[in-house]
């Protein structure tokens, strides 16, 4: 499992700012090959918003399963074509398990689970934490005007991300 930040995205609203786009934590997902190897290739991916990554910073504090449903083509033309799932829930003895299930056309796509020990999940809670204003612009809005992006300049990307 890997972890990236998409920035938010902004738009000019009169003489002031306002976010177009709120931030999101990508969550990627990569089957085992091996011994440290892994299908990168063959990735899926799930993104959580903000309140999202606050809900699993709260079942983690309470020791309970999160469970999210997302449709990439919600309310467009594709809308239910493809649904994924991601649960992050305590393991039975020790440690938590990330499980993104992806089904496509009604059939099961891809299901990949991803085991972390209890210190990798403090470090990934630690991470989120400090994410969750970022993702809502809160430190760009501290810091000064934010830039305001127009398309064509590769605004929602992931990478470039300077937290």
């Amino acid at each position: 499992m890997a972890l990236k930040v998409i920035k938010p995205t902004w738009q000019q609203i009169g003489s002031g700012l306002a976010i177009e786009r709120e931030g999101t934590v990508l969550l990627e997902f990569a089957k085992s090959t091996g011994p440290k190897s892994y299908a990168w290739d063959q990735k899926e991916t799930f993104g959580l918003s903000a309140l999202e990554c606050a809900a699993v910073l709260e079942a983690a504090d309470k020791h309970q399963p999160a469970n999210f449903v997302h449709d990439p083509y919600k309310g467009g033309e594709g809308e239910g074509r493809i649904i994924k799932t991601l649960r992050v829930s305590p393991a039975k003895e020790q440690g938590w398990g990330f499980n993104v299930n992806v089904k496509e056309g009604g059939a099961d796509k891809a299901s990949i689970y991803c085991s972390v020990s209890d210190a990798e999940l403090r470090l990934i809670k630690t991470l989120l934490a400090f994410l969750v204003p970022r993702l809502l612009g809160f430190d760009e809005h501290f810091q000064g005007a934010p830039s305001v992006l127009e398309p064509s300049q590769g605004a929602g990307e992931a990478g470039g991300a300077p937290f």
